[in-house]
């Protein structure tokens, strides 16, 4: 997601991948389509932000922060060897999500434009100063031969998101899971120290596994 500054990104030729209105437009190829897009529902007006370079634990470094002006949703956007992921950071209602910014440090805000406030991220929690649920998530790993198998204490609530990430932040899988037991395939992974972290409603877990070969 590199910019070299210049590109036209073809308003208002189109909007997004969609044709919006191309009359006397030069042919696409002249244009630098995006990654990823969303359609108009409860959504309808997206707030750039910006990729996360703070600190480099976090299993959010990389990511590409954005938001929507009407819902008040949060999203991550980051690239794997299968292609662009999107993954959802959380909804915040009573802000219209208005504009992001960065400190010296690498450290993200975004501003809330009809509740006047700005919000620092805590990124390795998921959210925005939402109180993370009391109710426990927790889980027992069985490395077998090309593969860790992963089993929750209970069933995942909704939406529920795993990711795995090597030291260095690399994102090496991410999935969204529906049941108990799930495996990760870990025959191109290296051998050493990954971070796992597994979110579900509010909860969360994040642990160190060691992968062996």
């Amino acid at each position: 997601m590199n910019s070299t500054g210049g590109e036209n990104y073809g308003w208002r030729c189109y909007e997004g991948n969609s044709t919006y209105n191309n009359s006397g437009c030069n042919p696409a190829v002249n244009f630098t389509f995006p990654v990823y897009t969303y359609t108009h529902g409860d959504e309808c007006s997206v707030t750039g932000g910006y990729v996360y370079r703070g600190n480099a634990s976090s299993p959010y470094y990389g990511h590409y922060f954005f938001a929507d002006y009407c819902s008040d949703r949060i999203w991550t956007l980051h690239r794997t060897q299968q292609g662009w992921v999107k993954q959802d950071f959380g909804q915040f209602t009573g802000n219209n999500f208005s504009a992001f910014g960065e400190d010296a440090k690498g450290r993200l805000y975004v501003a809330g434009l009809s509740s006047g406030k700005i919000f620092r991220f805590d990124l390795i929690s998921t959210g925005l100063g939402e109180k993370i649920s009391k109710k426990k998530l927790t889980f027992v790993y069985y490395a077998l031969p090309g593969k860790l198998v992963i089993k929750l204490d209970n069933k995942p609530l909704g939406d529920t998101q795993c990711s795995l990430f090597n030291l260095s932040g690399h994102v090496c899988y991410h999935e969204t899971i529906k049941d108990e037991v799930f495996e990760i395939n870990t025959v191109k992974l290296v051998p050493g120290v990954y971070i796992i972290k597994i979110v579900s409603g509010t909860a969360q877990v994040i642990q160190k596994l060691l992968i062996q070969k």
